[in-house]
Formats: structure tokens, C-alpha cells, sequence
């Protein structure tokens, strides 16, 4: 009844938008009574089956009026006081993360005060989008609460369509990697057996998707240093420092099938990947190397791996697109012995060689498809709603590129009774605020 009530043309949206509150507030008031403080990370208030349903929901908040935090780079934490706090109240209503317009009474209900209610919305909202959560409203935060339900809507379609191709693809064992999630995770008989940080390409240097197979592991990899990262990185910093190529326990080799370092004397620049007899950058394997201890070796067209790393500092980083393009794995020698373990009929124990920085090669006796996609919207197996910044602008190019498909995903979704389903959510879940 309440969504054909908000479907109707004749009530003036202001008046619609009131409603929504107004209703929300009944409801999440009768669910509070006497409910144990939740944290903000379990709350759900809003589940959805699929994003067929999500798009359903956002086609309703779609016909209210979307307010809107202005773009400054204030920060506001808990205890502060502002009228933009008033505004982010309402987002955050609407979109399901405050289960209900709470306000602390010491206040005198104001909607402007930050109290602990809206905090913990907050993080709720900063977590299923991918944000830091630190309960503070900031920058990105302030991008992603103002996002328009319109922009959802495309963005929700995009990501059906990209699932949907992917769900044709799929085994019953496989590693996806979500390059905007920054995150790994391995299946195997439709159960997540493992799952870590990533580290992906930077803005100028894109992880491409694709579709491979893990086929062996390289135990203590050197690292054959690519053209393109020795002109872009290695180059022009030896030529400002001369020790820079030691510091870094790189060396110049001639050819491909040469191990034995040019003399210092010999090495010309000008030959560096270019001629007949060319020469190039090449690092060692050992506890040092760039590659780390382990790298998987797949057939990807585009030579992009993932392996080990020796900088695992930068994992703690909330965003990680750091790399050249490859992908770094957070936990390289668990997904090794989980691979090994799935593919040896025996036991085959990597500390022998990790004592020591001889390269080793393991061919996995049953290669493990690899998927590296691009989602910036999924639903999580509790029900939540995720959302992703679109880090290489993929979306937007897609968007224009899909529309005819796109299109039709929205209009099979637009029957959906979401937000009925969504309200129904508030009052059984245990989370509610009090």
C-alpha cells in the first residue's frame, strides 16, 4: 500500500518526501522499544534478495527530492553541531542506514547535533560503500551520500549486466579478484574457501579485466623489470642517482637468456630494450625481490600476475591502487597452500624452498580459473547493499556504451514492491537504534 500510496502523480513531491519520514519514523519507533545496543557494522536495516530489487528501490526515492550535502572539505564528528548534520540525517533515513530519526533528547532533539544514533549510521553507510569508517562526514563520504538515486539506478543495471556475463563464465572453482573492492577471494564448490586485500593498478596504470587460469606457482621469483616500468620509474631516477640501481638490487643483463650482470663499463643506456643487442633491468629472487616470495603464473594477455609483494605496508591502506597494473596478494602463501592443497593429490610443502632463494617452478596438476572483474555494485550473502567508487571511470564509459541493455534491465525492475520489502526489514531486525 505504501509504495502505490508514493506512486501517485497528483501528491506534490514535497508532500511525498514528508510521508516517507514520517512513516519510517512510525515504524522504526514501534521496532525500538527495549532493543541492545548494536554496533554499527552488523545493522541491516534495508535487505535486498538482488540488485533487481535495489533498483526498485532507488526508482522510489527517485520520485522524492534528493537533498544534497554542499561539496567543502569540513570535516564533522561526533558531538559536532551543524546544519549539514540535519541533512545527512536525512539521507541516511532514507537510504536505510539510521533505522529511524533518533535524536538525543540533552540536545533537545536537534537535528543538527551529532549523537552516537548517527554515528554509527554513518559507519554503516561508509561501510557498504567502501569508505573508511570512522564515523567522521568528510570529502568522500559527502560525494558518495549526494550521489543521485538516477545515477544509482544506471549504476545498479551496469553492474546486472556485468554479473549476469560473469555468471556465464563461472566453475565450480575459481579465484575472483573485484579490482574496485580491492579485495581477492577463491571459491570451490560455491563456498568461499579464502578471501584477502589486493593491491591494483593506480589511475595511470589500469588493471585490465580478464579471464585466465592460474597454471603454476614460481617459489622465490626474480623479476624481469618490463620495458614500460623501466623507461616510466626505474630510469630516469638511476640517471639522477647512480646508486639508485643497487640501492634497489637491480642489475642490467644482456638479452633474454643471459644471468651474468654487464659490466659496469659496458652498460649503455642506449641499448636499454631496444637493438639487437639489447639490455635490460633484472632483479634477483630473494626476501627482497618485488615480486615478494611467490607469484602465480597464468597466461594472462596482458602479463599481468599475481604475486607476493615486499612492501605488505601498503595493504594497511584503506584505497590500494599502488601498483603497475599486476595485482598483489595480501596473504600470498595461504591462497599458495590453498591452491596446491586443492590441486596435489599429495601434500607438497613450500618451506624447503622458502629457506632458501632458488626459483622453483610448481605446475598446478589442475589449473585454477582466475577472474579479474570490475563491480562497483553487488549484494553481500547478509542482504546488504555494496557500493564501489568507479576508480578507473569504467562505469561511465559502459554506461553510454550498454544503454539499449541497461534500458531493459530498469524496465524489468521497475515492478518490483522494494520498498515495501525494505520496510518490512526495519521492524523484525534486531539492530534498530535506541
Amino acid at each position: 500500500m505504501f509504495c502505490r500510496t508514493i506512486s501517485q502523480p497528483a501528491l506534490p513531491q514535497l508532500s511525498l518526501h514528508a510521508l516517507v519520514f514520517f512513516l519510517l519514523l512510525c515504524l522504526s519507533a514501534t521496532a525500538s522499544a527495549n532493543r541492545p545496543v548494536i554496533t554499527p557494522l552488523d545493522t541491516k536495516p534495508y535487505d535486498f534478495k538482488n540488485l533487481q530489487q535495489a533498483i526498485g528501490f532507488y526508482q522510489t526515492l527517485s520520485t522524492l527530492p534528493w537533498p544534497t550535502l554542499r561539496k567543502t572539505n569540513k570535516l564533522l564528528r561526533l558531538e559536532d553541531s551543524h546544519p549539514d548534520l540535519a541533512v545527512m540525517r536525512h539521507q541516511l533515513l532514507l537510504l536505510g542506514d539510521l533505522s529511524a530519526p533518533y535524536t538525543d533528547p540533552e540536545t533537545d532533539g536537534s537535528l543538527e547535533y551529532f549523537d552516537g544514533n548517527l554515528e554509527q549510521a554513518l559507519m554503516h553507510f561508509q561501510q557498504r560503500h567502501g569508505i573508511k569508517v570512522d564515523g567522521i562526514l568528510g570529502p568522500q563520504s559527502r560525494k558518495a551520500l549526494n550521489m543521485s538515486p538516477a545515477h544509482r539506478i544506471q549504476q545498479l543495471a551496469l553492474n546486472i549486466h556485468r554479473q549476469n556475463q560473469f555468471a556465464e563464465k563461472i566453475s565450480n572453482r575459481f579465484i575472483q579478484v573485484n579490482i574496485p573492492e580491492f579485495r581477492l577471494r577463491l571459491y570451490d564448490q560455491q563456498q568461499l574457501l579464502l578471501e584477502m586485500k589486493t593491491i591494483v593498478g593506480r589511475k595511470t596504470r589500469k588493471t585490465p579485466v580478464f579471464d585466465t587460469h592460474i597454471q603454476a606457482l614460481v617459489i622465490n621469483p626474480s623479476w624481469n623489470v618490463p620495458r614500460s616500468i623501466a623507461f616510466k620509474d626505474i630510469l630516469p631516477r638511476w640517471q639522477a642517482d647512480p646508486g639508485y640501481l643497487a640501492r634497489k638490487n637491480l642489475q642490467v643483463l644482456s638479452g633474454w637468456h643471459s644471468s651474468t650482470p654487464v659490466p659496469e663499463e659496458n652498460i649503455d643506456l642506449n641499448k636499454m630494450y631496444q637493438g639487437d643487442e639489447f639490455q635490460r633491468l633484472w632483479e634477483p629472487p630473494g626476501a627482497g625481490n618485488t615480486l615478494g616470495r611467490i607469484k602465480f603464473v597464468s597466461r594472462s594477455q596482458y602479463a599481468i600476475y599475481l604475486h607476493d609483494t615486499s612492501a605488505p605496508r601498503l595493504f594497511d591502506e584503506h584505497r590500494r591502487a599502488f601498483s603497475s597494473g599486476c595485482i598483489r596478494v595480501a596473504r600470498a602463501r595461504q591462497l599458495a597452500d590453498t591452491l596446491l592443497a586443492l590441486s596435489e593429490q599429495e601434500t607438497v610443502s613450500l618451506d624447503p624452498i622458502l629457506d632458501h632463494s632458488q626459483t622453483e617452478t610448481l605446475p598446478l596438476q589442475q589449473p585454477v580459473n582466475l577472474h579479474v572483474t570490475y563491480w562497483t555494485a553487488w549484494i553481500g550473502p547478509r542482504g546488504t547493499l555494496n557500493f564501489r567508487e568507479d576508480l578507473y571511470k569504467r562505469d561511465r564509459w559502459q554506461i553510454q556504451e550498454h544503454q539499449q541493455q541497461l534500458a531493459e534491465i530498469i524496465n524489468k525492475s521497475a515492478a518490483q514492491p522494494v520498498l515495501e520489502t525494505a520496510q518490512a526489514d526495519i521492524s523484525p531486525s534486531p539492530e534498530a537504534h535506541n
